[in-house]
């Protein structure tokens, strides 16, 4: 996925300060998570119940252990993304990075394994050469089960390798046929990153794109929704002579010799990629992030009378009804609260939400906020009688009716147990109610 920065540098304190710190009133919270330290404010709590992984300042992939939040850096550039939150996703593919073992069935293909060095630094990925046969030169899996009516995005790492053939394809099928039953393929040009696919039969296409992720290696994306009757699933890995998605699925004869390097198989029920989970012999669940300050940790930084809430960041991938930062109830957590979220019906529209007991005071919507990948800077401001929510600089979305919520926390990226994709750069807090042109000169 390509971050755009809009210009904003890397986190230091000098712009930051320029744009929101100085107005009449400091903000009482301020949280930058792309300042270098890599250390959480001890305010707050962390859990995650399993280990993730996540892109280091170096650019290679490293392991956070439990509870450990996570700093993602982008694998290319090295500029800092900020605290990566994320909902919990299974890695259906197991041996990710053995493609050598009996779990992947070869076909008119040789795996040669550890052979160079992978995006986390050791070398421990392997490589794929076509035998001189006819037909498809690819690795599989056995059958994977899967829901009908479901969004499924398979991942792997490729990079270029030796001989003529620079393409990798991805094939999802309903068999171990890429030319009969419900399918859909992809193939990427490692030479340059730009992908194709082909047609297939009911299962629809949502997206397909190669990511650059250093060192000559990309992260190859395509995500399928089944159909009505789907229950199976198998991911094929393999070689195209050509950039066509057709070849890959029927096949062409070999060399014998040529072959690319792969590393880091995933498929995840979703619409959308999420960090790389390694697996071995049984399918891994990365946990959700959960990110909250609770008690005085709250308290002394709340003001219940007004107040204004400031995110800065970039969604990995868009949900409806999904939040950047809420603040709320621990006992009523989706009845009473003060959010800026995305819409609950369309993704890429910004909501600045104020909830009381259930009932909506102020729903306010900015249109085309937000695009997956894309810094983005929001405020919601709130006081009885007086709310208004900006995205962007945009003339800011306005209620002139509405109570407020009694609340006793602040969550980061969810509420209650549903969870954001997103990097979260910064988050402020100023104890009254900024004005409008207050709200789009901070987020503009």
């Amino acid at each position: 996925m390509s971050i755009k920065w809009g210009g904003r540098g890397c986190g230091h304190i000098s712009r930051w300060s320029e744009s929101v710190a100085n107005w009449n009133g400091s903000p009482s919270l301020y949280l930058d998570f792309v300042d270098g330290t890599q250390t959480l404010d001890p305010r707050i709590t962390f859990t995650r119940a399993s280990t993730a992984t996540f892109t280091g300042s170096d650019g290679l992939i490293q392991t956070a252990a439990i509870d450990a939040p996570r700093f993602d850096y982008n694998p290319t550039t090295l500029a800092p993304l900020g605290l990566l939150i994320e909902e919990q996703r299974t890695n259906l593919v197991t041996y990710s990075e053995q493609f050598d073992n009996a779990a992947w069935t070869k076909t008119n293909a040789t795996i040669t394994a550890n052979t160079i060095v992978a995006p986390d630094g050791t070398v421990n990925a392997d490589s794929i050469s076509e035998t001189t046969a006819t037909g498809n030169h690819r690795a599989r899996t056995a059958s994977i089960s899967v829901s009908a009516s479901t969004s499924y995005t398979c991942t792997v790492f490729a990079k270029l390798g030796f001989g003529s053939v620079r393409y990798l394809g991805i094939g999802l099928s309903s068999t171990t046929d890429l030319t009969t039953g419900s399918r859909r393929s992809y193939v990427f040009d490692l030479s340059n990153g730009t992908a194709t696919t082909t047609g297939g039969s009911t299962w629809t296409v949502v997206s397909g794109s190669a990511t650059a992720v250093g060192n000559g290696w990309y992260r190859c994306q395509i995500t399928v929704t089944t159909d009505a009757a789907a229950s199976t699933m198998v991911v094929s890995i393999g070689l195209s002579d050509t950039f066509s998605a057709a070849t890959f699925a029927s096949g062409y004869t070999g060399d014998g010799t040529s072959g690319i390097y792969i590393w880091g198989a995933q498929l995840e029920a979703g619409a959308f990629p999420t960090s790389y989970i390694p697996t071995v012999a049984s399918q891994v669940t990365r946990s959700a992030d959960v990110a909250v300050m609770t008690g005085t940790n709250f308290s002394d930084w709340y003001n219940a009378a007004e107040g204004t809430v400031y995110v800065e960041g970039s969604w990995v991938g868009l949900l409806t009804a999904r939040q950047a930062v809420i603040i709320n109830n621990s006992a009523s957590q989706s009845t009473n609260f003060i959010s800026i979220q995305t819409n609950p019906s369309t993704a890429t529209t910004g909501r600045g939400g104020v909830t009381v007991g259930g009932t909506a005071q102020a729903a306010m919507n900015i249109s085309n906020a937000y695009t997956a990948g894309v810094l983005f800077k929001a405020a919601n401001a709130y006081q009885q009688d007086n709310f208004a929510f900006t995205v962007g600089g945009s003339t800011p979305a306005t209620d002139t009716s509405g109570t407020l919520p009694i609340v006793n926390q602040m969550q980061l990226g969810a509420i209650s147990a549903t969870t954001a994709n997103i990097w979260l750069r910064r988050i402020a807090y100023y104890p009254r109610r900024l004005a409008n042109s207050e709200l789009q000169a901070i987020t503009a």
